[in-house]
Formats: structure tokens, C-alpha cells, sequence
């Protein structure tokens, strides 16, 4: 048979081992888990988080618009210098051609001259 002092050797015995009411009142309540986050809600945060833009996706934007606008000035300046050379490749050109016809213009003074001094002879 049992004793006073096994029964209460066996309470202190259970009271290490299972929970007593205090220990149950510290647990959280249905209600209490109600209000935490969830599984879904954690993956809707994270979508919603994806939507905004981070500094370093702002960091890698502005990069990633100076090496654009570097490129295309690049791009812009060569186009300028290959109109420029263009340019004054046809200015060359028709510098030589006038230059051609300013002789012939003269040529042709120097004849009319003489066909003139034939013609009509001064004394």
C-alpha cells in the first residue's frame, strides 16, 4: 500500500515531469495564434516585397543607364565625326573642282583677251 510520503514523493515526481496549471496559463491560446502570421501571409509579404525596388536594383539601374548613355553618346560622337568627315570630304571635292574651273574661267579670259586685241586692234 501507498503512504502520505510515496504519494507525495510520486506528486513531486509528476510535477517535473508534466505541465501544472501555471505552466499551461504561459502557453499560447488558440486565440493568440490566431493573430501570428501564417505560412500564406509570409509568402504574400515576400511577393509584395518583390514588387518595390530595393537600392541595389536602383544602384544597378543607374549603372546600368550610365553605361547606356555612355554608349550612345559614344555612338553619337562617331556618327558626328564620320558627317564631319563627310562634310568635308564634298567641301574638298568641289574645292578642287572650283579651283579646275578658275583655271579654265582664266584660260578662257586669256583667249577672249586675244581674240579681242585680233579683232579690234588698239594703236
Amino acid at each position: 500500500m501507498f503512504t502520505d510520503s510515496d504519494i507525495k514523493k510520486l506528486v513531486n515526481e509528476l510535477k517535473k515531469v508534466f505541465a501544472t496549471k501555471d505552466d499551461l496559463k504561459n502557453f499560447a491560446t488558440k486565440d493568440d495564434l490566431k493573430s501570428l502570421a501564417t505560412k500564406d501571409d509570409l509568402i504574400e509579404i515576400r511577393q509584395e516585397m518583390n514588387r518595390f525596388a530595393t537600392k541595389d536594383d536602383l544602384q544597378n539601374l543607374k549603372k546600368d543607364l550610365r553605361k547606356e548613355m555612355r554608349e550612345s553618346f559614344t555612338k553619337l560622337i562617331e556618327m558626328m565625326a564620320d558627317g564631319t568627315t563627310r562634310i568635308l570630304q564634298k567641301l574638298d571635292d568641289r574645292n578642287d573642282e572650283i579651283k579646275g574651273q578658275r583655271i579654265q574661267i582664266g584660260d578662257h579670259e586669256n583667249r577672249i583677251e586675244e581674240i579681242e586685241n585680233k579683232v579690234f586692234p588698239q594703236t
